[in-house]
């Protein structure tokens, strides 16, 4: 009976020491992955427009310099303005092994709904600086579990109806109201879909409403009267304001008060 109790002391002994051997080993080879500073890095990014969004490509490496894998390797990135995000985009990587490298694009997709649902309707017409937040999640040796944020980074913003104006605002016959509509379309996307105004009198009725079929490239300027459609003739001094919509296949953006 002794025997076998010095025999099981023996063996919780012995796996106990190799435990905690392999958790200094693990701890260690990840020590030297997270000190060389070469764990994760990013090229430099590019924007590739498309009809109504746009990608943006960020080069990257991982590099497991340690003797252990990474397993469930998340890596995020969040566009935000004023605090709210816009858009979330994750790569995920199953496994990487001890001692290797993983070379890849991480793609962030921005779109014209995207801005709408985070209420950001503003930016179509507006430069400004957005935030990239990146994060970086992963499990090492199915031991440990992290969590890891990276410094905020700027982004430049290019709306697609910067300087948007409606330049001058005349009839055209009886019913036919003219408004002269001029922007520059600087953002990297390709604008697509239908312009759609509508001009209330200072008591806040609908006095009629134009369309237009937009397609613009990028880096673009529109420069075109958009003939808008009106019950009886009304003074341009009587226009209490106009409305700026933009419809794309599956969504109506706006309303946005571009005269008055």
């Amino acid at each position: 009976m002794k025997q076998v109790i010095r025999t099981l002391t023996l063996s919780t002994t012995l796996l106990t020491v190799l435990f905690f051997a392999f958790i200094l080993l693990t701890g260690y080879s990840l020590f030297k992955t997270v000190s060389t500073d070469q764990g994760l890095w990013f090229g430099e990014y590019r924007y590739v427009g498309r009809e109504n969004s746009f990608s943006l490509l960020m080069p990257y490496c991982l590099n497991n310099t340690g003797h252990f894998d990474f397993f469930d390797v998340k890596l995020t990135t969040q566009i935000k303005h004023d605090n709210v995000t816009i858009v979330e985009s994750t790569t995920y990587i199953p496994k990487l092994e001890g001692g290797s490298k993983r070379f890849g694009v991480h793609e962030v997709r921005i779109n014209l709904v995207d801005l709408a649902d985070a209420g950001m309707v503003h930016l179509l017409f507006n430069k400004t600086e957005l935030n990239l937040a990146r994060t970086l999640e992963f499990s090492y040796a199915h031991v440990y579990s992290f969590h890891l944020a990276a410094p905020k980074a700027p982004l430049d913003w290019y709306p697609p109806f910067h300087r948007f104006s409606l330049k001058a605002v005349r009839y055209d016959g009886r019913s036919t109201l003219l408004a002269q509509m001029y922007f520059e379309n600087l953002s990297p996307m390709r604008i697509k879909g239908k312009i759609r105004l509508e001009v209330f009198d200072r008591e806040g009725r609908l006095f009629g409403i134009g369309l237009s079929d937009l397609d613009l490239p990028s880096g673009v300027v529109y420069d075109e009267p958009l003939k808008i459609v009106v019950r009886e003739p009304l003074t341009p001094e009587a226009i209490g304001k106009i409305d700026f919509y933009f419809e794309t296949e599956n969504r109506i953006i706006g309303p946005v008060e571009v005269y008055g």
